[in-house]
């Protein structure tokens, strides 16, 4: 399935957003109180845009040096 790598990205993807966007808001509310509470929340919904697309294009597939051939300098034999 062509789009199976989607998937699997995803699955690292989403949990780190997940994380990003509760622990940005939670030290927004600790330190930051002061600041309105819409504010904190653009804030917290833009950590949680910009760290999935970081991991999205930073997490590489299981597969992605599959296609290409062994390299004949690795299967050398050691004298």
């Amino acid at each position: 399935m062509k789009g199976s790598w989607v998937v699997k990205k995803l699955t690292f993807v989403i949990p780190i957003m997940i994380l990003v966007g509760a622990l940005s808001l939670w030290m927004l509310n600790k330190d930051y109180s002061e600041i309105d509470l819409q504010i904190r929340w653009l804030i917290t919904a833009g950590a949680v845009v910009l760290s999935g697309v970081i991991s999205f294009f930073l997490l590489g597939s299981d597969g992605e040096n599959m296609d290409s051939p062994p390299s004949p300098y690795n299967n050398r034999k050691k004298k």
